[in-house]
């Protein structure tokens, strides 16, 4: 789970988007550069919280997998020890 390749991650803005909505937009007038910040800044919050989910899921897989990683160790420790 944690190593298997995600499509699902938000981390930029699509360029294509940005320059339609932003910079051309259909009014033909471009948006002042404070409502662009302030909309990047929006679009930003919701990437990072559609990302965090997703992170806490593979954090708890990586911590379940260390876990067992370390309790496999082990009990190959006292198998070893058992026929020693």
């Amino acid at each position: 789970m944690v190593l298997w390749p995600r499509r699902d991650w938000h981390f930029t803005v699509d360029a294509e988007a940005f320059i339609r909505d932003y910079l051309e937009p259909p009014s033909g007038e471009p948006l002042a550069l404070r409502q662009i910040h302030r909309d990047l800044a929006l679009h930003m919050a919701a990437s990072y919280k559609a990302n965090r989910e997703q992170y806490r899921r593979l954090i708890s897989a990586f911590r379940t997998g260390e876990i067992l990683l370390v309790v496999e160790v082990a009990a190959w420790v006292v198998a070893l020890i058992d026929q020693g």
